[in-house]
């Protein structure tokens, strides 16, 4: 049996290497190429990382993250993701989930093509540029410190900070223009997440969630027997009720913006604004704006 001498003495026969080499191929998709050189066997490994073992490492991370999803349940993206991820490690095709689930989407969307190079600099803290072009001004370079990206009413938004003067600003991604650079070079500054949080948190929406500014007020309506219980599955941020001659009197607290009054205003007929009175003033005067248009006539 022919033999080679391998590290601190030990022998290894060519058989068991020939061996090895086919179950690398078979089990691990190695690739490799072979020559001679007196007793010598040459191997040069190329790409394993779609091997069984890597596979293996990944699909139990996968099976964790999903684990960990389903037990807290705040991200049903990521737990569709998660579970997406782990079915296609067992073979299963893609078009299986793409006809079995169906989210709330944008087919015009743009400026999503941006979302995994920012995902990549905010986990990686780089700073990025790129340009940006508000709806009604002339577009404008920025560099910024990457903080989070924000889902709302089918459309993103990268919350961030400016390297300049380190003001939080929300940038929608559908405004961004050319490409993503990232400025590895300029260092990254790390936000108060707590404040973030905080203004995120008292904000409907994403307008005005950085303008300190504008207060955070205590807002109270009074709100129809019928429409309740759908307003109690999607409810404001730290909503608080009791019932009162037949109705709610719901109350909770937030910034007053757009998207604030156009939620209340889509609630039409079943919602009427009884504080703060600068917001039933506003939902009234855009309520008699409307009238003017829709002017009901009887014969």
């Amino acid at each position: 049996m022919q033999e080679i001498l391998a590290s601190e003495g030990h022998t290894v026969s060519i058989r068991t290497i020939q061996k090895d080499i086919e179950t690398l191929k078979k089990d691990y998709g190695a690739a490799f190429r072979e020559g001679r050189s007196g007793h010598q066997i040459l191997v040069r490994y190329q790409d394993v990382t779609n091997s069984t073992l890597a596979s293996d490492a990944s699909a139990t991370r996968i099976k964790e993250a999903r684990e960990k999803l389903e037990k807290e349940l705040f991200f049903p993206h990521l737990l569709f993701a998660a579970s997406m991820l782990e079915h296609l490690a067992e073979g299963n095709p893609v078009q299986q989930f793409i006809d079995a689930v169906d989210f709330d989407y944008n087919g015009d969307l743009t400026g999503i093509e941006f979302f995994p190079d920012l995902l990549r600099a905010i986990i990686n803290r780089t700073c990025v540029s790129f340009t940006y072009k508000p709806f009604n001004a002339e577009s404008f370079s920025v560099t910024v410190s990457p903080i989070l990206l924000k889902n709302y009413n089918q459309r993103w938004y990268l919350i961030c900070m400016s390297t300049v003067d380190g003001r939080y600003y929300i940038d929608a991604l559908d405004r961004i223009q050319g490409e993503i650079v990232f400025a590895d070079e300029i260092p990254f500054k790390e936000p108060d997440y707590n404040y973030v949080r905080d203004c995120l948190s008292y904000t409907y929406g994403v307008g005005n969630a950085f303008n300190d500014a504008v207060p955070i007020e205590p807002i109270v309506l009074k709100v129809s027997s019928e429409y309740y219980p759908y307003l109690k599955t999607k409810p404001f941020p730290e909503q608080e009720a009791y019932e009162e001659d037949g109705q709610y009197i719901v109350s909770f607290k937030l910034k007053i913006n757009k998207e604030l009054k156009n939620r209340i205003l889509a609630l039409g007929s079943d919602a009427e604004v009884l504080a703060p009175k600068t917001l039933r003033d506003d939902i009234s005067l855009i309520v008699n704006k409307m009238n003017r248009y829709y002017v009901v006539t009887t014969k």
